[in-house]
């Protein structure tokens, strides 16, 4: 073939070789054929090359390849000038050809697309401009439009999600697209800037718009579960991959859940309801053994992780578990070895495998079944199960990117309760100077340092302006005492110094802990670190009108030159704040280099939040641990730190069991048989740390000759008294405890006075102390909470180990604070344009909950529930109100136990008032990311007001002259007037009181709708939102509401904070609707609370959501 004739709409060239090169400079065509056939001839010098140079608008045009008769072709390359950025949408796709197999996404220089011969292939490319593009997926991840955008704005920051937004012309041929548009990436001359989801649409202007929020918000989609503890002890690496993965979470604690069990073998499910116990022989006594096996159906996981279940066992009985997986709930994997927890609610025990099913066997043990109840009947003791959880995880909306293999940090103390993976990977960023960034991939990338180092230099007078230089010295340290793992004199600690440093500035003193440093080699280097970093003042800097496209591209995390001539400074500095904006008029871009560019409203908010912590590293195991065998006992000591310690016992060194808690560094194992030997190991616990396991020692109880053997009793311990009360403590805890006194036995060989104790209720004693003899009296504080019964009883035992019968019992309700918080000093009033701002020093009392702040226009008004205008913690507030006007605040303050404060004095302040004379002029000036709250203007040209940017809440309705409004302007929807589009209920609280697992009387409302949204997806929706809460968080409250007769939401919780919860539902307008609200507790003394109960229409621009 000798030539080959290519149709462009401009000319014919006949050219005689391959490859082929067509040259189209500047050009605005919107349509340009290319027709080029091939045939009789090899593959040898494909690729065949189209050069399109500096195309000036969008097109789209047709290539077609006819490739049956060419020999040994795989593949076709359609490349688009490198100045250009190309998109592919394949519309075509032959039989035998896959989306995957057709063609690779590819922004910048081109497209490949494989295939085999004897196919023919259409291919569409759309060629975009230079500069901004955006790439929109739906939710299954296929690219369903690519568009040139315009009035594009986003912010980047280090370790943060942030939003991004752009528009898209309306008259654009494919926006219809943005319907099914889920995710999207925006990229600049081929570079990613921003990759996120679209949580809001506007349709109501030209061009619409689309608001977005980056990827890394996915991470708020994973919620952890309560006390998870399990990254403690991974490396920061592995810990961070694994929290890339989801949880999925199934409990089973009631009746139901307990009477459906798959196997039930003597326990008993019906003498406590909702809980298991062993069942009784015929004699009444309890059974040694029982269990019971439940079944959870998880669907499709990733892995199982981890058991938990919660207990109440003592020194004599015990539950233990096993577990079995199957893929069909028929063929079962074998049953695992029994598993045992120290504190299985919490720690619980790891979970193998990913079936689908998966059985749990709770195993109860008892040890004793001869002991005496209240009646004198000889039944012994049960474990109690109260409910078993399973963990597992399934694929998080986040993949793995770039993770180091390892970053030899050891995660410790850490306890996270359901708590979203974004707070906890920028705790962790934070705490340990890493960071982290998700692409458009949806993979996340993890290090110490992100970003490049570029060719970019920043130039003061000539390529940016600085709008803010600091080189702050408070903060520099030059001498820094480095303290590492350990206690007191114990503890590592080494002193480093930059001498540079010092003779620049002086001596700066400083400290640096690391308590995961357990070694000075580890310690230096982690001191050095420290030092480097903090021995200079580090400068910042905050700069404007950078000429970004004169320059290499750069972003977030990248490292630039700064020069700044008039200060005689040349230094490097990383970009930690980026924000860019670009409209027909340019691109404005501020960076913080060293920084952010928070304002100081930020700032101040930000210091506010609380981050989940680490509590430190465990403490200690006890050391020094003996067992000392006598007669029918054996007294088990130690040496170690902790709040109190977890005594263990074994008869053959394998299963162990919980025999106590003590504070002492000592425990008396009494009533044992003569010559068996016993096994002990003991633990510490510190905050909510636990130590690992001291040695195991073992000792055999002594014999003596049985003329020596002492087998008198000591005589019931009498006077038993017990009284409550509550303090603080010098750390300013509050602490209840309850004081127990007795009169003391007169026996010569009274070794000492053991303490039971039964929480509730007189069923489940468990010895709490060991009190030498000599001492009369024992303060109680282990646990205590506000408003429980607690029953004691004691009794004696003498040298040799012989016990006397139990005291009588004494029952004593625990003290409540009834103290009730300061009055709040310190309050200032300041009024602005319709706003107020409300300030005051905040209280100290340890156990403040919060305040109140009440807002009146009535001078000497009564605080009620309809001037409450804030509740909950923090000292400054603002409040809108009306121009003006004149306002009355009232504060008072609250604590943990609902003890409010007298109210303050009556403070005021009087808004100020725009008057006609105050115009706004505004001569052909521009107004960008603004807004006017108030001004008297003198007429607005409707034309000349983007449909959809007026905020209908600062609209005056009496002011507008109706005559003047062009129909369809003003939306209902978006005024968003409850009294035109639904009704509110709002109950001042709905509260339940009732017995356990019981529904309170509900309460009902009939509401009427007279409108609803008419049109687009949302048609006759509305919303029931309303927010609940427990009154304890030991009690689990339970809401749901039944709309119409349907059950459309259902809750709970155990938080002491309100919940918001929302539900959708179908309705018609001018038509009556029952709402009907129920509310249980799980037991106690508690309230299940609800309050602002609300139905209201759907607005479309709150619901059109990604």
């Amino acid at each position: 073939m000798t030539s080959i004739p290519i149709e462009v709409g401009i000319t014919e060239t006949d050219v005689t070789s391959i490859p082929i090169e067509v040259g189209i400079a500047r050009t605005d065509v919107t349509s340009i054929p290319i027709e080029a056939g091939i045939a009789g001839t090899d593959a040898a010098s494909m690729p065949i090359e189209i050069g399109i140079a500096r195309i000036s608008s969008g097109f789209q045009f047709p290539l077609e390849f006819p490739v049956e008769s060419i020999a040994g072709i795989h593949a076709i390359h359609i490349v688009v000038d490198v100045l250009e950025r190309s998109r592919t949408v394949p519309t075509t796709i032959e039989t035998g050809l896959s989306r995957s197999k057709l063609c690779a996404q590819v922004v910048g220089i081109g497209l490949v697309c494989s295939h085999t011969v004897g196919i023919e292939l259409t291919v569409h490319i759309v060629v975009l401009k230079s500069g901004y593009q955006v790439w929109l997926y739906d939710s299954a991840g296929s690219l369903v439009a690519a568009y040139n955008p315009v009035g594009i704005e986003y912010r980047r920051r280090q370790n943060q999600a942030t939003g991004f937004s752009f528009g898209v012309l309306a008259d654009d041929d494919s926006v219809g697209d943005l319907q099914a548009a889920r995710h999207c990436i925006l990229y600049r001359d081929g570079v990613e800037k921003a990759a996120g989801y679209i949580t809001a649409r506007d349709f109501t202007g030209n061009p619409y718009r689309i608001e977005c929020i980056t990827n890394e918000a996915l991470l708020r989609r994973i919620i952890v579960p309560r006390a998870w503890k399990k990254w403690n002890g991974m490396d920061l690496a592995n810990a961070v991959r694994d929290l890339l993965l989801g949880f999925r979470m199934q409990v089973k604690n009631t009746v139901s859940d307990w009477n459906a069990a798959v196997e039930k073998w003597n326990v008993d499910l019906t003498t406590w309801p909702g809980k298991v116990v062993l069942a009784k022989d015929a004699n009444g006594a309890y059974y040694p053994h029982g269990y019971i096996t439940v079944q959870f159906d998880f669907g499709s996981i990733t892995r199982y992780d981890l058991l938990r279940w919660a207990e109440d066992v003592g020194e004599a009985v015990r539950i233990r578990a096993q577990f079995r997986t199957s893929p069909d709930g028929v063929t079962w994997s074998a049953w695992s070895p029994e598993l045992a927890s120290v504190f299985p609610a919490e720690d619980g025990v790891a979970l193998t495998g990913s079936d689908r099913f998966i059985q749990i066997r709770l195993h109860l043990y008892t040890d004793d079944t001869t002991s005496k109840d209240p009646n004198g009947i000889p039944t012994g003791f049960t474990p109690v199960l109260n409910g078993v959880e399973v963990i597992a995880r399934v694929p998080g909306p986040v993949s793995e990117g770039s993770i180091p293999a390892s970053t030899g940090i050891t995660l410790q103390g850490y306890t996270f309760n359901r708590e979203n993976a974004l707070r906890i990977i920028q705790t962790w960023c934070e705490e340990y100077g890493y960071e982290f960034a998700v692409d458009g991939a949806k993979r996340l990338h993890f290090a110490q340092t992100l970003g490049s180092v570029k060719n970019v230099v920043l130039r003061r007078t000539s390529t940016m302006d600085i709008q803010r230089l600091s080189d702050n010295a408070d903060a520099l340290e030059n001498v820094v005492l480095c303290l590492g793992a350990g206690e007191g004199p114990a503890q590592l600690q080494t002193t480093l110094r930059d001498e540079n440093s010092i003779a620049a500035f002086g001596e700066h003193p400083g400290v640096f802990e690391d308590s995961t440093a357990d070694t000075m080699d580890k310690l230096i280097t982690a001191g050095n670190k420290y030092l480097q970093e903090h021995a200079w003042p580090k400068e910042e800097f905050v700069v404007t009108h950078v000429p970004v496209w004169e320059m290499e591209d750069f972003g977030l995390y990248d490292t630039v030159t700064v020069v700044d001539p008039l200060r005689g400074v040349v230094t490097t500095a990383r970009v930690l704040d980026e924000e860019r904006k670009y409209d027909t008029s340019g691109e404005d871009v501020t960076l913080g280099l060293n920084t952010t560019l928070d304002n100081i409203i930020e700032q101040i908010v930000k210091g506010r939040i609380p981050k989940p912590g680490s509590s430190g590293i465990p403490p200690a195991a006890p050391v020094d641990v003996r067992a000392t065998g006598g007669y029918t006992y054996i007294l088990v000591t130690w040496r170690g730190e902790g709040d109190y310690f977890i005594v263990e016992h074994s008869t053959d060194g394998v299963t162990w069991n919980v025999l106590d808690r003590p504070t002492s560094t000592s425990y008396l194992h009494s009533q044992l048989a003569v010559g068996t030997t016993h096994y002990y190991r003991v633990y510490a616990v510190k905050g909510n740390q636990i130590s690992a396991a001291s040695a195991v020692v073992s000792a055999t109880v002594s014999s003596v000759p049985p003329g020596d053997m002492d087998t008198t009793a000591p005589a019931t311990p009498t006077g038993l008294a017990v009284v409550s009360s509550s303090e603080y403590t010098t750390r300013d805890i509050w602490v209840i405890k309850n004081t127990l006194t007795w009169n003391p036995n007169t026996e010569p060989d009274m070794k000492e006075y053991q303490i039971f104790r039964s929480d509730g209720d007189n069923q489940h004693y468990r010895c709490i102390a060991i009190v030498a003899f000599g001492t009369n009296s024992y303060v109680d504080t282990q646990g205590i909470k506000e408003n429980i019964a607690y029953y004691y009883k004691l009794r004696a035992v003498d040298k040799i180990g012989n016990a006397s019968p139990f005291s009588e019992e004494v029952v004593v309700t625990s003290d409540r604070d009834t103290t009730p918080p300061a009055v709040p000093t310190g309050v200032q009033v300041f009024a602005a344009i319709q706003k107020l701002v409300i300030k005051w020093n905040p209280n100290t009392e340890p156990d403040l909950k919060g305040y109140e702040v009440h807002v009146s226009t009535t001078q000497g008004f009564t605080p009620s529930a309809s001037t409450l205008v804030f509740k909950g913690l923090g000292t400054i507030i603002d409040y809108t109100g009306s121009m003006g006007t004149t306002y009355y605040v009232r504060i008072r303050a609250y604590d943990r136990s609902e003890n409010y404060s007298p109210y303050t004095a009556e403070y005021s302040a009087t808004t100020a008032y725009v008057t006609p004379n105050d115009y706004l002029e505004l001569d052909g000036a521009k107004i960008r990311q603004a807004s006017i709250d108030h001004a008297a203007i003198a007429s607005i040209d409707a034309s000349k007001i983007t449909l959809g940017t007026l905020d209908a809440s600062k609209i005056t309705v009496n002011n507008l002259n109706a005559s003047n409004i062009t129909a369809g302007t003003l939306s209902v929807q978006r005024l968003n007037l409850a009294s035109w589009i639904g009704r509110e209920v709002t109950p001042t609280a709905i509260v339940a009181a009732s017995a356990a697992e019981q529904w309170c009387p509900y309460t009902t409302f009939t509401v009427m709708l007279e409108a609803t949204y008419n049109t687009g997806p949302y048609v006759n929706k509305a919303r029931i939102v309303y927010e609940f809460r427990t009154s304890s968080a030991s009690y689990y409250a339970y809401f749901q509401v039944t709309f119409n007769g349907t059950v459309v939401s259902s809750r709970y919780t155990n938080s002491e904070s309100f919940q918001r919860v929302e539900a959708t539902v179908s309705v018609s307008p001018n038509t009556n609707y029952t709402v009907r609200f129920e509310a249980r507790i799980s037991g106690g003394n508690a309230q299940a609370v609800c309050r602002n109960l609300f139905l209201f229409t759907q607005s479309v621009t709150e619901n059109v959501m990604a």
